[in-house]
């Protein structure tokens, strides 16, 4: 693994952490607050958060309602660095509790990162979450990720 991909996992690492762990300023540091580019998609909301006001308020309300993440375990991890910008895909096995369901909300959830570096320093400035909508059997086709 070279430097600057081991630098991408560091913070990959710490995005994992920030989310297990529900901490607000660990995940929050992990951005480029100040970016005109910072886009914020998750699963939940049917357009992107925009910019570091935006994606502070939402991880500061996001803990009011999620409560723990019992489960979270990375499927798949590849990370591709190309000068100074890089990407993160990842699929993880989760189960998130939380005030709104009464029972776990469980399932493999994708994400996308895209970081560039700021100094000697990665940051993520997109994002992207979903989660699979199986549809391969009806469409009369199965695809392996």
């Amino acid at each position: 693994m070279s430097d600057m991909t081991a630098a991408v996992d560091t913070v990959y690492q710490n995005w994992c952490k920030a989310w297990r762990t529900l901490d607000t300023d660990l995940m929050l540091s992990l951005f480029d607050l100040q970016s005109d580019d910072l886009a914020y998609q998750s699963e939940e909301n049917e357009g992107p958060l925009v910019g570091g006001e935006a994606l502070t308020t939402y991880w500061n309300r996001a803990t009011e309602f999620l409560k723990e993440i019992p489960t979270w375990e990375p499927l798949v991890k590849k990370i591709v660095v190309i000068g100074d910008s890089a990407f993160i895909y990842t699929k993880l096995q989760t189960s998130l509790l939380t005030s709104i369901f009464p029972e776990a909300y469980e399932g493999e959830l994708r994400a996308t990162l895209g970081l560039v570096k700021r100094g000697d320093d990665w940051r993520i400035i997109q994002y992207h979450e979903s989660r699979q909508l199986d549809l391969a059997k009806e469409m009369g086709f199965a695809l392996d990720a």
